[in-house]
């Protein structure tokens, strides 16, 4: 992740399913939480830069949005919609 800025999983839980994840770094530039999406692994897959760089642009501003401290970050786990 640290050397393109993103990580990109494909079929690891569900098949035909990929997603793209960005961190979201606290003041310090730590990770402090991450944003993801996903979709069938055809589409993510066909355009993974173009999509990959919106989401960092969200991580970024989730990120300055809102300062965040790791011990205030709830998990939320997994959903599916």
């Amino acid at each position: 992740m640290r050397r393109r800025g993103f990580a990109v999983s494909s079929s690891e839980s569900f098949d035909d399913v990929t997603s793209i994840a960005v961190p979201i770094l606290d003041a310090g530039r730590r990770a402090a939480a991450e944003v993801s999406v996903l979709g069938s692994s055809a589409e993510i897959l066909a355009d993974v830069e173009p999509i990959a760089r919106l989401v960092q642009l969200a991580g970024r501003y989730i990120g300055r949005a809102a300062p965040l401290k790791p011990w205030l970050v709830p998990s939320c786990g997994t959903y599916a919609y």
